[in-house]
């Protein structure tokens, strides 16, 4: 059996998988303490590496998904103008 953790809420505690498994311990699960954000979903590339698909209709962007885009948020933009992302928090609408 892998380690795990002891969590004590209240006056109950709880075991928590560490992410690690396989036969000798030596795989790591990298999804396994759930880094995306905003719903989205993790998924493992062949070498090991995690990637975070954000929602294509959603707001949310960039490497975890914590990124907001403003014009899909607030579609901001009036009279048929369209919404330029400039960053996290700015858009400009022409």
């Amino acid at each position: 059996m892998c380690p795990f953790q002891v969590y004590r809420l209240f006056l109950m505690y709880q075991l928590v998988f560490s992410g690690w498994s396989g036969e000798n311990c030596t795989e790591y699960d990298v999804c396994h303490s759930n880094p995306c954000l905003h719903s989205s979903t993790c998924t493992v590339t062949p070498g090991g590496n995690l990637v975070c698909e954000c929602d294509s209709e959603g707001p949310y962007y960039g490497v975890y998904c914590e990124l907001t885009d403003p014009c899909a948020l607030l579609s901001p933009c009036k009279n048929n103008a369209q919404c330029f992302n400039e960053s996290n928090t700015d858009y400009t609408c022409k």
